[in-house]
């Protein structure tokens, strides 16, 4: 069964290549700009079982907190219970298992590498005391988000803070080394962000929602609130020498400065509007900065910030700077990890590969050499199974949704937005531009046998038909004005399904000439269909979790139960009917079979949306590509 190859939202990662320690290796082939690696991802205890990152180096989830004990040695977390360590000052990144998929939102090691906590969803807390081999899930006693921990003078005694963004915030603290978690406060209120106790675990603030800052100076007992004189958002707050002198950093470029204890809390001018998520002072209260949307510095106690350019295009979530202002790190969106050594004149990326979204992925003939496409990335391909990705970065396509090489790895198409078409004859050294005939942009291309007859599909009802290897393109009728994402055909090219939005379902069987509409039990969108080489059995993915089958080529489309809500963005089914996958929003990916009659879910590894997959052979081999450059590879069929 050919792959539809449509596109949606999709991304990049990069492969695993076992040496006799399992290291990680990004390596080079073939011409053009190269997503190689200076850093190697080690993993800890993984193998090439299941799912695993071929892009973004070291891995591409969300990274929400980061903290080094020196500017040796630290720890970054993030979405999808991600936990990574360096020893070596980020040159490398080990894997480790946290034990958890739930979002991790926050680490702190009190006193040294080895005893550490992290929190996230769910009331999730772990800790390790041998530098991050194990982690242990503790009681939180709560089942809500937890946002920040801080333990301010040893791994004892301990701070946790959070709620929910429906008018709740709770506090938790621990003495005992987290054996033990007592509510502080459980109560109606805004959520809360960020904790920090500057000097020791008597006196602490928290900030979060609706600009709220607490405060206690008797550990815990008691919280006062602070007037910040604002209702925005707050995400970060630090001290960094005493209890007196703070910042506070939140949304619209929100920066707060106390130096009485926060009994006032001054507004500074920040010179934005962007959102701001962590501040930090490494040394004293002069030198700060803060990240997000925008990145500021102030060397005068926040009199004046200035805007600096880092590695990355994407949202910052945390920056620590461990000993003083000239080493820090940063982390954030796509997996991003930066170093300065400069006082952050330069900012080093310790991320390699594009984290621009990926829409689609086509490999022809087998495993080795596959192309992508997606937004601002242009063209991608590899021809060593993922080990490096050659970008070939094209002027006039900005926004490209699917790719699709029919035949071998010589001849390609790729279609886009305002009906862009590009053919490569060479393996995608040279891309050339055909006229389509719309401006309307095109979400799915699919040539059934050759490279002679080929449909494309898009926007307002758009469909395509060329006969003679795009030379020239012949619009068709679709009796629609509904957007159509996908389409696949029989090998005789005669009998054709399209989908799209508003659950429509489109058949033809006279080679595209008249598009009959047929009925199912969706009501929602359809972003993906494929089908038998005959066409008699077909699936069809969208909106909710949806998934429809077709089979002895009647025209009744049935539900079958997913097992998920996420929105579907994409189907395969490489050998027969009865074995397929399914991926979709939230790193979601289904794997049946028996032909649909039961669906499970696979662990992904990421919370990224996944956009195309392609089984190139079989059902063991096979890429799926998402956003933020996401590019994930099984050699096992997924299996754990």
């Amino acid at each position: 069964m050919k792959s539809p190859i449509c596109g949606k939202n999709i991304q990049i990662k990069t492969l695993l290549i076992i040496a006799t320690l399992i290291i990680f290796i990004i390596s080079g082939c073939g011409s053009g700009e190269k997503l190689n690696s200076a850093f190697d991802i080690i993993p800890n205890t993984q193998t090439k079982i299941g799912w695993f990152w071929q892009n973004p180096k070291p891995q591409g989830n969300e990274l929400n907190s980061v903290y080094f004990l020196d500017n040796i040695i630290g720890y970054a977390v993030g979405d999808a219970g991600t936990i990574l360590k360096t020893m070596n000052s980020g040159n490398s990144w080990e894997f480790q298992s946290s034990g958890t998929n739930m979002e991790i939102r926050s680490i702190h090691c009190p006193v040294d590498a080895n005893t550490c906590y992290a929190v996230g969803y769910g009331g999730t807390i772990l800790k390790t005391t041998n530098g991050g081999s194990n982690w242990s899930s503790q009681a939180s006693g709560t089942g809500n988000l937890l946002n920040s921990i801080h333990c301010p003078v040893d791994a004892n005694t301990c701070y946790a803070v959070g709620g929910n963004p429906a008018f709740h915030r709770i506090i938790l603290k621990t003495t005992d080394g987290g054996s033990n978690w007592a509510s502080q406060i459980s109560e109606t209120g805004n959520l809360l962000n960020s904790i920090h106790c500057p000097v020791d675990a008597n006196t602490c603030y928290a900030v979060g929602y609706g600009g709220t800052i607490m405060k206690t100076i008797n550990g815990g007992i008691s919280w006062t609130p602070q007037t910040s004189g604002l209702t925005k958002r707050l995400f970060s707050i630090h001290c960094p020498m005493d209890e007196n002198i703070c910042y506070a950093v939140g949304e619209s470029g929100t920066t707060l400065k106390t130096t009485n204890g926060g009994s006032n809390w001054e507004s500074l001018n920040s010179g934005t509007e962007n959102l701001l998520f962590s501040i930090n002072c490494p040394v004293d209260a002069n030198t700060c900065y803060a990240m997000g949307n925008t990145n500021l510095k102030t060397t005068d106690g926040g009199n004046n910030w200035i805007s600096f350019s880092s590695a990355s295009r994407n949202t910052i979530r945390s920056i620590h700077c461990p000993v003083d202002a000239n080493i820090c790190f940063a982390v954030g969106d796509g997996g991003t990890i930066m170093k300065t050594t400069n006082r952050g004149n330069n900012w080093v990326s310790q991320t390699t590969g594009g984290q621009d979204s990926l829409y689609s992925i086509s490999c022809p003939v087998d495993a080795n050499i596959c192309f992508t496409a997606g937004y601002n990335f242009g063209i991608l391909k590899t021809t060593n199974g993922g080990g490096a990705w050659d970008v070939n970065r094209l002027e006039e396509a900005d926004h490209l949704n699917s790719v699709y090489c029919p035949v071998d790895v010589n001849t390609c198409f790729v279609a886009g937005q305002n009906g862009k078409v590009l053919k490569t004859t060479d393996g995608g050294n040279v891309w050339s531009s055909q006229s389509s005939g719309t401006t309307n942009w095109l979400r799915s291309i699919y040539c059934p046998t050759d490279a002679n007859t080929c449909f494309a599909v898009g926007d307002s009802g758009t469909i395509l038909k060329t006969t003679n290897g795009g030379n020239t393109w012949v619009s068709k009728t679709s009796g629609t004005t509904f957007d159509i994402y996908s389409i696949q055909c029989s090998l005789n090219v005669n009998t054709c399904f399209a989908v799209g939005y508003g659950a429509l379902i489109l058949k033809t069987t006279n080679g595209g000439n008249d598009w009959i509409s047929q009925t199912s039990d969706a009501v929602n969108t359809l972003f993906s269909v494929d089908c038998t080489e005959d066409a008699n059995t077909c699936y069809a993915v969208g909106v909710g979790g949806m998934i429809l089958k077709r089979t002895n080529g009647g025209s009744i489309w049935e539900s079958q139960t997913s097992g998920t809500l996420s929105d579907l963005y994409s189907i395969h089914c490489p050998v027969s009917a009865n074995a397929c996958y399914a991926v979709g929003a939230g790193g979601t990916i289904l794997k049946t079979t028996n032909g649909g009659s039961n669906w499970s879910s696979q662990t992904s590894g990421t919370g990224n949306s996944l956009n195309s997959i392609h089984c190139p052979t079989d059902m063991n081999i096979c890429y799926v590509v998402g956003d933020h450059g996401t590019i994930l590879k099984t050699t096992n069929g997924g299996e754990q």
